[in-house]
Protein backbone atom coordinates (compact mmCIF):
# COMPACT_ATOMS: atom_id res chain seq x y z
CA UNK A 1 0.00 0.00 0.00
CA UNK A 2 1.42 3.10 -1.04
CA UNK A 3 1.45 5.95 1.62
CA UNK A 4 1.60 9.53 0.25
CA UNK A 5 2.01 10.98 3.47
CA UNK A 6 5.76 9.10 3.74
CA UNK A 7 6.91 10.06 0.71
CA UNK A 8 10.72 11.71 0.76
CA UNK A 9 10.73 14.90 0.47
CA UNK A 10 13.10 18.24 0.57
CA UNK A 11 16.72 17.68 -0.77
CA UNK A 12 18.33 14.88 0.91
CA UNK A 13 22.46 16.36 0.51
CA UNK A 14 21.68 19.96 0.51
CA UNK A 15 25.63 20.68 0.52
CA UNK A 16 26.14 18.78 -3.55
CA UNK A 17 22.24 20.30 -4.26
CA UNK A 18 24.10 23.70 -3.33
CA UNK A 19 27.33 23.08 -5.04
CA UNK A 20 25.76 21.41 -8.14
CA UNK A 21 23.57 24.85 -8.55
CA UNK A 22 26.58 27.42 -8.22
CA UNK A 23 28.43 24.77 -10.68
CA UNK A 24 25.06 25.27 -13.44
CA UNK A 25 24.77 28.87 -12.63
CA UNK A 26 28.18 29.57 -13.25
CA UNK A 27 28.43 27.24 -16.55
CA UNK A 28 25.07 28.88 -17.79
CA UNK A 29 27.02 32.55 -17.41
CA UNK A 30 29.49 31.37 -19.04
CA UNK A 31 28.04 29.94 -22.38
CA UNK A 32 25.20 32.44 -22.83
CA UNK A 33 25.83 35.65 -20.58
CA UNK A 34 23.30 35.14 -18.16
CA UNK A 35 22.56 32.68 -15.31
CA UNK A 36 18.42 32.68 -16.54
CA UNK A 37 18.07 31.65 -20.19
CA UNK A 38 15.19 30.07 -21.36
CA UNK A 39 15.17 26.32 -22.14
CA UNK A 40 13.99 27.03 -25.88
CA UNK A 41 16.67 29.71 -25.96
CA UNK A 42 19.14 26.78 -26.16
CA UNK A 43 17.25 23.48 -27.09
CA UNK A 44 16.01 24.01 -30.67
CA UNK A 45 14.26 22.07 -33.42
CA UNK A 46 16.49 22.94 -36.68
CA UNK A 47 15.35 21.52 -39.60
CA UNK A 48 16.03 23.29 -43.39
CA UNK A 49 14.70 27.05 -42.91
CA UNK A 50 13.36 26.26 -39.56
CA UNK A 51 14.90 27.34 -36.36
CA UNK A 52 12.08 27.25 -33.19
CA UNK A 53 12.11 26.50 -29.85
CA UNK A 54 11.50 23.03 -28.43
CA UNK A 55 10.67 20.88 -25.37
CA UNK A 56 11.73 17.77 -23.95
CA UNK A 57 14.80 16.48 -22.87
CA UNK A 58 16.13 12.63 -22.44
CA UNK A 59 13.75 9.75 -21.74
CA UNK A 60 15.76 9.32 -18.68
CA UNK A 61 14.64 11.83 -16.74
CA UNK A 62 10.88 10.43 -17.09
CA UNK A 63 9.96 13.68 -19.90
CA UNK A 64 7.14 12.64 -21.71
CA UNK A 65 8.71 14.49 -24.88
CA UNK A 66 11.87 12.37 -24.77
CA UNK A 67 14.53 14.25 -27.13
CA UNK A 68 18.44 14.34 -27.45
CA UNK A 69 20.25 16.91 -28.38
CA UNK A 70 23.53 17.72 -30.26
CA UNK A 71 25.44 20.48 -29.59
CA UNK A 72 25.68 23.34 -32.53
CA UNK A 73 28.91 25.55 -33.13
CA UNK A 74 26.48 28.11 -31.41
CA UNK A 75 26.60 26.83 -28.11
CA UNK A 76 22.84 25.78 -28.95
CA UNK A 77 21.38 22.56 -29.00
CA UNK A 78 19.55 21.02 -32.18
CA UNK A 79 17.14 18.01 -31.52
CA UNK A 80 18.58 14.91 -33.41
CA UNK A 81 16.75 11.98 -32.32
CA UNK A 82 13.94 10.86 -29.97
CA UNK A 83 9.99 11.04 -30.82
CA UNK A 84 10.19 11.34 -34.47
CA UNK A 85 6.50 10.25 -35.30
CA UNK A 86 3.65 10.75 -32.78
CA UNK A 87 -0.01 9.55 -33.58
CA UNK A 88 -3.05 10.10 -31.54
CA UNK A 89 -5.94 7.54 -32.86
CA UNK A 90 -9.58 7.03 -31.85
CA UNK A 91 -11.31 3.99 -32.73
CA UNK A 92 -14.94 4.40 -33.73
CA UNK A 93 -17.97 1.96 -34.56
CA UNK A 94 -16.88 3.70 -38.62
CA UNK A 95 -13.58 5.17 -39.59
CA UNK A 96 -11.03 5.92 -37.27
CA UNK A 97 -9.96 9.39 -36.60
CA UNK A 98 -6.04 10.33 -35.98
CA UNK A 99 -3.79 13.08 -35.77
CA UNK A 100 -0.34 12.53 -36.52
CA UNK A 101 3.36 14.85 -36.78
CA UNK A 102 6.57 13.86 -37.95
CA UNK A 103 8.87 15.51 -36.12
CA UNK A 104 11.76 16.60 -39.08
CA UNK A 105 9.62 15.92 -41.91
CA UNK A 106 8.81 13.56 -44.80
CA UNK A 107 11.95 13.84 -46.39
CA UNK A 108 15.49 13.88 -46.34
CA UNK A 109 16.13 16.15 -49.83
CA UNK A 110 16.91 19.41 -48.32
CA UNK A 111 14.92 21.17 -51.47
CA UNK A 112 11.88 19.00 -50.67
CA UNK A 113 8.56 20.98 -49.66
CA UNK A 114 8.07 18.23 -47.52
CA UNK A 115 12.19 18.26 -45.66
CA UNK A 116 10.92 20.67 -43.16
CA UNK A 117 7.35 21.63 -43.32
CA UNK A 118 5.95 19.73 -39.92
CA UNK A 119 8.99 21.03 -37.72
CA UNK A 120 7.40 23.79 -36.85
CA UNK A 121 4.60 21.96 -35.66
CA UNK A 122 6.23 19.23 -33.82
CA UNK A 123 7.86 22.10 -32.00
CA UNK A 124 4.75 23.33 -31.01
CA UNK A 125 3.01 20.20 -30.01
CA UNK A 126 0.11 20.50 -33.07
CA UNK A 127 -0.87 17.96 -34.87
CA UNK A 128 -2.60 17.01 -38.51
CA UNK A 129 -5.52 14.71 -39.46
CA UNK A 130 -4.49 11.64 -41.32
CA UNK A 131 -6.88 10.17 -43.93
CA UNK A 132 -8.18 6.76 -43.78
CA UNK A 133 -10.74 6.60 -46.17
CA UNK A 134 -10.12 6.40 -50.15
CA UNK A 135 -12.31 9.73 -50.27
CA UNK A 136 -9.90 11.94 -48.14
CA UNK A 137 -7.15 10.54 -49.93
CA UNK A 138 -7.99 11.50 -52.89
CA UNK A 139 -9.98 14.36 -51.64
CA UNK A 140 -6.22 15.68 -50.47
CA UNK A 141 -4.12 13.79 -53.48
CA UNK A 142 -1.87 16.97 -55.26
CA UNK A 143 -0.43 14.40 -57.83
CA UNK A 144 -0.51 11.11 -58.96
CA UNK A 145 1.34 9.37 -61.39
CA UNK A 146 0.43 6.28 -63.07
CA UNK A 147 2.74 3.37 -63.92
CA UNK A 148 1.02 3.42 -67.64
CA UNK A 149 2.49 6.40 -68.15
CA UNK A 150 5.73 5.67 -67.49
CA UNK A 151 8.17 4.57 -70.40
CA UNK A 152 10.61 3.01 -68.37
CA UNK A 153 9.78 -0.82 -67.79
CA UNK A 154 11.76 -2.84 -65.28
CA UNK A 155 12.72 -6.53 -65.31
CA UNK A 156 13.36 -8.71 -62.34
CA UNK A 157 15.72 -11.48 -62.76
CA UNK A 158 12.63 -14.03 -63.30
CA UNK A 159 11.49 -11.49 -66.32
CA UNK A 160 8.31 -10.02 -65.39
CA UNK A 161 8.14 -6.32 -65.94
CA UNK A 162 7.46 -3.78 -62.51
CA UNK A 163 7.07 -0.15 -62.27
CA UNK A 164 7.68 2.02 -58.93
CA UNK A 165 5.16 4.84 -58.93
CA UNK A 166 4.20 7.67 -56.78
CA UNK A 167 1.67 9.38 -55.19
CA UNK A 168 2.59 13.04 -53.24
CA UNK A 169 -0.55 14.71 -50.94
CA UNK A 170 -0.27 18.02 -50.12
CA UNK A 171 2.28 19.07 -48.05
CA UNK A 172 0.35 21.92 -46.31
CA UNK A 173 -0.03 21.43 -42.32
CA UNK A 174 -3.38 20.07 -42.36
CA UNK A 175 -2.73 16.92 -44.45
CA UNK A 176 -0.27 13.92 -44.15
CA UNK A 177 2.73 14.16 -46.50
CA UNK A 178 3.32 10.34 -47.84
CA UNK A 179 5.47 9.31 -50.96
CA UNK A 180 6.58 5.71 -52.19
CA UNK A 181 9.39 5.09 -54.16
CA UNK A 182 9.20 5.94 -57.78
CA UNK A 183 11.04 5.25 -60.51
CA UNK A 184 14.37 7.16 -60.66
CA UNK A 185 14.22 7.62 -64.54
CA UNK A 186 10.68 9.37 -64.67
CA UNK A 187 10.15 11.12 -61.26
CA UNK A 188 11.28 14.91 -61.18
CA UNK A 189 9.95 16.94 -58.06
CA UNK A 190 6.16 18.12 -58.07
CA UNK A 191 5.78 22.01 -58.63
CA UNK A 192 5.28 24.14 -55.56
CA UNK A 193 1.77 25.03 -54.76
CA UNK A 194 0.48 28.10 -55.04
CA UNK A 195 -0.06 30.13 -52.31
Amino acid sequence: MTRLTQTLRGIRQPAKAVEALRWATIETTRKFGQASVAWGDVHRVRRGNVDVPVGGYSGTLSCFRALSYEEQPDGKRAANSGDGRVMAVEFGARVPRAYSILAYGQSTDPVSPNHDDQAAMFARSEFKPVWFTADDVLAHTKRQDSPAACPHRHLLPDGNAFHFSLVVYHPTSRSIPRCSISCAACWSPPSPSPP
